[in-house]
This record gives structure tokens, sequence and C-alpha cells, in this order.
């Protein structure tokens, strides 16, 4: 297994790869009240998050500056990520059925962006990133 930190942003994703380690993907409750979906534990792996909503969250957050005492998935991302001296970010490609027809933008262009966007941010902060589209 690679050295660092592993996080997992994606429910779909999360799940998949519970699936491939034979684990169980547990939720987190104490974050059940926030209004992102809460964070969850899998073996294996430092953080489980879901996707969008958190990422676009966490990006927020970078700008805006952290609500005072707020612990939510997307804080506990930061703190993830603010942890570290690099960050290689690993991009889905693939359209996920779950998110067709929902009104909603196109989900790739949107997970693209905000991801971009994160990692500018975290670039500007001292940090190295990587993007890796797959």
């Amino acid at each position: 297994a690679a050295r660092g930190r592993k996080i997992v942003c994606g429910g779909t994703t999360s799940h998949l790869l519970a699936d491939h380690l034979d684990a169980k993907l547990i939720p987190d409750e104490r974050y059940i009240d926030t209004d992102l979906p809460p964070i969850a534990r899998l073996d294996g792996v430092d953080l489980v998050t879901e996707g969008i909503l958190t990422l676009s969250r966490a990006s927020e957050y970078l700008v805006k500056g952290r609500p005072k005492g707020r612990m939510d998935a997307a804080t506990t991302l930061l703190d993830h990520l603010d942890a570290v001296d690099g960050i290689t970010f690993m991009v889905g490609t693939a359209r996920n059925p779950a998110h067709q027809n929902t009104g909603l933008p196109d989900s790739i262009f949107l997970r693209r962006t905000v991801v971009e966007k994160l990692a500018r941010r975290f670039e500007t902060l001292g940090k190295e990133t990587e993007l890796k589209f797959y």
C-alpha cells in the first residue's frame, strides 16, 4: 500500500472499496446532525466522506474561513489535508448512474472543477498537489 493518509470522498466509491476490501463501512454518528452527510469508518482508510457536497463545502471553508466550533465532514477533511505536506487527488471520471436526470449540473464537470479549485487553494497554502483523473 502507498504511504500517507488515505481519504475517500464519494458514497458510491466508498461502497465499492468496502466491497473490494471485504470490509464494513461504518457511519460515524458524531456528525449526524450537520447539514452534510456524516463521515464513515473503513478499515485501511483514514477518512471516508460523501463526495461533491463535502468537497464543495471544504472548498467554501478554505475561501471564506471555517465557522468557529463547526465539526462536520468538511472540517474533518480539511483537518486531514492541513496535516500533510502533499496531496494527490485521484479523481474518477465515470458517470454515476445515481446522479443522472437529477437536474443537477454534470457531476463529472462539477467534481473536476471543485477538486481543481481545492488543489489550487492548497498550493497557495504551500502544499504540493497532484491531480490524477481516471
